[in-house]
């Protein structure tokens, strides 16, 4: 041991500082660990709401409901070209114009897609003379068109969809006559049109604007008017008549538990990349539209705003989808996945909120999350196609805010 007192005197100054910061160390970690449990306790941890899923394995076997599609097929819409193009799932039935009359054809269908094109002589008075696409105009028969309307109109209000396109404004005027706005009720030229994409679930598929190519004269607007009726597309045309229109292009509106989709535009072969993509929209809206409704309904007896809607897809292959929504005040929120009750689909759907709330919930029908106090900032939600029966099968997501 060293017996000199210099380095004596260091080796007991060096001890005295190493106390010293042992020390201060010590009461800067008790200063944290207080403060830690200070901020814990005013601040708890995110709430996690989390229903556990059951293993697939262990969900019962469920009869696959197939979709009942009835399509009458027009001149100038092939509708069922397009049908064909996304798989097994929406295997469809041709039907004549002419089965409409007979009031048991609609007890075969839910979904009724009734596409571009004339009426039969069955349909048909007098001969008025020549309309804009060469064909004849005629008359109407009273007594065959209030048959058809009452049977169309039951089928609608009890849960059935109808599609409608263009030439078939007539029909769907009659049937629903409260939603017709006459005042914008026209025909427009061979033109194309660049139409705003007014609905944001739209615009997050196609963009703000969309190019509507109409090949044909003689086209129908979709004018229809009202409190419930959703617009998706409208734009400015050129009528027959010369004149500068302005109108909703393609519309959506319920009646009773079902619901009316009716677009200007249809499909055709010359149909640009952009304009497949909302025709594809058009179908999933179509087989979703009364799950739908049914959402809106209940989201509106129970306080909540539906503030946002998306119509999404999901296969095999590509089983999971992500979407983003900004909550912009603190409050009671609702997410609902909406798809077709015994179908054989199985979805989880989760949310995940900016302060780290999370809620996750799995089933075989329509699921609801429920935030009750929701915070400002940016969610996310995730949509996971756990078993679907058919490639491209369709669900929506709606939120709702009180």
């Amino acid at each position: 041991m060293s017996t000199d007192p210099v380095a004596h005197s260091k080796n007991t100054s060096r001890l005295l500082k190493d106390a010293g910061v042992a020390v201060t160390l010590l009461l800067a970690l008790g200063i944290v660990f207080i403060w830690d449990r200070t901020r814990t306790s005013a601040t708890p941890p995110p709430v996690t709401i989390v229903e556990e899923p059951r293993d697939v394995d262990e969900t019962p076997t469920i009869p696959a409901v197939r979709l009942r599609i009835g399509v009458i097929q027009g001149e100038f819409d092939d509708m069922g070209k397009l049908l064909r193009t996304l798989g097994e799932g929406y295997q469809f039935t041709n039907v004549d114009l002419d089965e409409l009359i007979n009031p048991a054809t609609y007890d075969k269908y839910d979904f009724l897609l009734v596409t571009c094109g004339g009426y039969s002589n069955a349909w048909l008075g007098e001969a008025k003379g020549t309309e804009s696409r060469g064909r004849g105009s005629f008359s109407a028969r009273p007594e065959v068109w209030d048959k058809v309307a009452s049977s169309l109109r039951a089928f609608v209000k009890r849960g059935g969809t109808l599609y409608a396109s263009d030439w078939r404004f007539s029909l769907v005027a009659k049937t629903f006559e409260e939603f017709v706005d006459h005042g914008r009720a026209d025909e427009g030229q061979q033109q194309t049109v660049t139409a705003e994409v007014t609905d944001a679930g739209l615009r997050e598929l196609l963009g703000q604007t969309i190019k509507l190519k109409f090949d044909q004269p003689g086209w129908h607007s979709a004018a229809f008017k009202g409190d419930t009726v959703v617009t998706y597309l409208s734009g400015h045309y050129k009528s027959m008549s010369d004149r500068d229109r302005e109108s909703p292009l393609l519309v959506k509106f319920p009646v009773g538990d079902g619901a009316v989709i009716f677009t200007s535009f249809h499909n055709e072969e010359q149909n640009s990349e952009v304009e497949i993509k909302l025709l594809k929209y058009l179908v999933f809206a179509t087989v979703t539209a009364q799950t739908e409704s049914k959402i809106t309904k209940k989201m509106l007896e129970g306080g909540f705003s539906p503030s946002g809607s998306n119509l999404l897809s999901a296969s095999a292959e590509n089983p999971s989808v992500t979407r983003q929504w900004r909550c912009t005040k603190k409050g009671a929120v609702q997410f609902v996945l909406g798809f077709q009750k015994d179908s054989g689909a199985r979805l989880r759907l989760t949310v995940v909120g900016p302060g780290g709330q999370r809620a996750e919930k799995e089933g075989t029908s329509t699921l609801e999350v429920d935030l009750p106090e929701a915070v400002p900032g940016e969610w996310s939600y995730t949509i996971t196609a756990v078993k679907v029966p058919y490639a491209n099968f369709p669900f929506t997501l709606t939120i709702g805010e009180k």
